[in-house]
């Protein structure tokens, strides 16, 4: 993060306990909700952007696109951007973007294979990520058209290490396929949680090259509060 061109805060508070923490990186503050006039220096400054999409050093630049969400309609956004581009002769790529963060276990296989076949190209990383505070973000399995671009999270190991486990008896793995609930561990210097029940459930699959351990697809509300479960927010 100390080599961002630029970091976005929400609140002077959220500014000061990054600069607490030893964070100098520029940075602005802008409320959510409120719309940007141009580029905005660490000083509060506006300068004007530097080729279209590119930061004033024309270095790499990354889309945090937030959580996917049916209200947030997020993925709207990138698809209209990148039509937009396109009517102009462009692409997301030649606009300087190479790589799109994007969280909230709405990321679905079919628009996962829409995004990268039809927006973006190959040269443009996209990943679709789940976590919470407890866990951190677990990370994607790198896209296979081979098993039709499906999206399996891998927990950030060693600080955590998540386990889908049977409904009935949490002490017992549900086999590779099968469904369960997802189990975190969590344990950092500060902190250890053992055996912390999530609200999400999903189906149990097996390690691939990057990540050695076990994972987790099409993870989605527990069913027995899904009606409740308030996707999206933390």
């Amino acid at each position: 993060m100390e080599g961002a061109a630029a970091l976005h805060f929400t609140t002077e508070a959220e500014r000061q306990e990054a600069s607490d923490l030893g964070l100098h990186s520029p940075s602005f503050v802008l409320p959510l909700g409120v719309q940007p006039l141009g580029w905005i220096g660490s000083a509060g400054t506006r300068v004007p952007p530097s080729g279209g999409l590119r930061d004033p050093q024309n270095g790499t630049v990354f889309l945090f696109l937030s959580r996917l969400h049916p209200t947030k309609q997020l993925e709207r956004l990138l698809e209209a951007l990148a039509l937009r581009l396109m009517d102009k002769g462009s692409s997301v790529e030649e606009a300087g973007v190479k790589g799109i963060f994007c969280g909230g276990t709405e990321f679905t296989q079919q628009w996962y294979r829409f995004a990268r076949e039809e927006l973006l190209g190959p040269n443009v990383y996209i990943t679709p990520t789940y976590g919470n505070t407890l866990m951190g973000l677990a990370c994607g399995k790198p896209h296979d058209p081979a098993d039709n671009y499906k999206i399996t999270y891998f927990a950030p190991q060693p600080r955590a290490v998540i386990e889908v486990v049977d409904f009935d008896d949490h002490t017992k793995l549900v086999d590779y396929g099968a469904t369960g609930r997802v189990k975190l561990y969590t344990m950092t210097k500060e902190l250890f949680v053992p055996g912390f029940l999530e609200r999400d459930e999903g189906e149990r699959e097996k390690p691939c090259d990057k990540y050695t351990w076990d994972g987790v697809s099409s993870v989605r509300p527990y069913h027995v509060f899904a009606k409740t479960t308030t996707v999206g927010v933390y």
